[in-house]
């Protein structure tokens, strides 16, 4: 896994961070279903959350063996006294490693 970082910092945005071929199964996804899609994933101890996320259900709908690169912004969890840290999710790209030769 690399992670990097991507500068905005000219525009005094918030930065965004890239975390690259995380590999997950049908299995390690969880889809919500209310007022907006969302899809959730853990990995290497951080969540991983992408709102209004349509287009990514459908495409996972497809795929039981996931590599995705994901572009997001860090956030932090408080709940019940735990802290969790998680990457929302702007961009990413799909790849199905079944594919690799």
């Amino acid at each position: 896994m690399l992670l990097g970082i991507v500068d905005t910092t000219k525009d005094n945005e918030e930065p965004l961070i890239v975390v690259e071929n995380i590999r997950l199964t049908d299995k390690d996804i969880i889809v919500y279903d209310n007022k907006s899609i969302t899809v959730k994933f853990s990995y290497g101890g951080v969540d991983y959350l992408k709102f209004f996320a349509d287009k990514l259900r459908e495409e996972l709908s497809e795929m039981k063996e996931i590599e995705i690169t994901v572009i997001g912004k860090a956030n932090l969890n408080e709940w019940q006294g735990t802290t969790k840290p998680q990457i929302f999710i702007d961009d990413y790209n799909l790849r199905n490693p079944v594919f690799d030769f």
